[in-house]
């Protein structure tokens, strides 16, 4: 009898067991990503952009960061935080920013320019969380609500959660929820924009959330500028109001740069491209055009070494399969290309949104393949015969 019963019960309730199954796959993988955190270095640099918000002394603000960091920090990573683990340029800039506080705090301005995620980190650890977790939380907790925005998007296109949870755990999107960085919580407030844009139908809360993302990181006023053009030439939103919307995610990340201090781009490029400086203000960075060439092409061959060929099949498959996703696709990677030519620095986290549409698209284009496929429709004709 129980064998009766059983396939029937799980044939009926389908849907809510994969659903609990997805959910249940997503909070263990938040908790494994808050209790085995990577410990980046960049943990250091945020925890002194925390400080700094409260205190201007550079040796209060270099001591408060790395007793707080270091208190908390996974044992194995502390040599690789300090730079003791290895005889190296970067390894010894580390070093001599554990021994100078002002070339600790010369170095900030680089991490400074994200002022929404340092906020984000600031109110978690004014609710007295101390700054490492807090640090590890501000992208557990973005990453699992990226989650739950994936499979509401999905649930939306009748796709398959089951199938879904596979792409949780692959490593384009699980960096998101294991590094410490602002990279989750960009991912999340730019696929919420596309929900509300493009599912939803909403354009002034999809449009706020798109704008926002820029101070969480400059970098994506890229992708804003990209679905302004959008919707302004597709008559979504008028052209003048497009105009004033795109002047505002031009100036953003000018205004960003200004009160965080930023270097200017030249400094960026030969900070990510060249070397990394002992004292940045102290530094009068260069960077030819011999330089973006060679940026460009070692860019290029990241892009070919890691599996983002197969993410763009699977884009391709899901284009010619899920008309929902068609836009939101090719706007992505329109972004995404402008943003490599403009930044040639490529690493999956910096491109976490297509990689998630991909998921997204590649679940409900498989579930509708399967559903469409000869043996699937002799199943359904024969249940419906008999």
């Amino acid at each position: 009898m129980i064998g009766t019963i059983l396939p029937q019960y799980i044939k009926s309730n389908i849907r809510g067991i994969a659903l609990a199954t997805y959910i249940a796959v997503s909070l263990l993988l938040s908790i494994h990503y808050f209790e085995t955190p990577m410990g980046a270095v960049d943990t250091l640099d945020f925890a002194g952009c925390v400080a700094a918000l409260h205190n201007s002394d550079p040796v209060a603000i270099h001591e408060a960061a790395y007793r707080e960091v270091l208190r908390d920090a996974p044992p194995m990573v502390v040599p690789h935080m300090l730079g003791t683990d290895e005889n190296t340029n970067t390894a010894a800039v580390r070093r001599d920013r554990y021994a100078n506080a002002d070339h600790f705090v010369e170095c900030l301005p680089y991490f400074s320019v994200k002022p929404l995620y340092i906020e984000f980190i600031s109110g978690l650890h004014s609710l007295g969380i101390r700054m490492f977790p807090a640090i590890v939380l501000a992208s557990v907790l973005p990453a699992f609500a990226l989650t739950l925005l994936m499979c509401a998007w999905t649930l939306r296109l009748h796709g398959s959660l089951l199938l879904l949870c596979v792409f949780l755990v692959v490593p384009e999107i699980r960096i998101l929820g294991y590094d410490q960085g602002p990279d989750a919580l960009s991912a999340l407030v730019l696929l919420g924009s596309l929900i509300f844009i493009f599912a939803a139908g909403r354009l002034c809360p999809g449009v706020t959330l798109l704008l926002a993302s820029i101070w969480i990181r400059p970098d994506n006023a890229v992708f804003v500028l990209v679905i302004l053009a959008y919707l302004g030439l597709g008559g979504q939103i008028p052209a003048w109001i497009a105009w004033v919307l795109a002047a505002i995610a031009f100036a953003s990340p000018i205004v960003i740069g200004h009160y965080g201090g930023s270097y200017g781009w030249k400094a960026l490029y030969s900070h990510t491209f060249k070397y990394v400086e002992m004292a940045p203000g102290e530094f009068t960075p260069t960077f030819t055009v011999n330089d973006y060439v060679r940026a460009l092409r070692q860019g290029f061959v990241n892009i070919l070494n890691g599996s983002s060929v197969m993410y763009v099949m699977l884009g391709m498959i899901s284009y010619k399969t899920v008309s929902e996703m068609r836009v939101p696709l090719i706007l992505a990677l329109s972004a995404s290309a402008i943003h490599f030519l403009i930044y040639p620095n490529f690493e999956p986290r910096y491109y976490a949104l297509p990689y998630v549409l991909v998921a997204i698209a590649s679940t409900v284009s498989l579930s509708r393949i399967a559903l469409n496929s000869p043996t699937a429709n002799s199943l359904v004709n024969r249940h419906a015969g008999g």
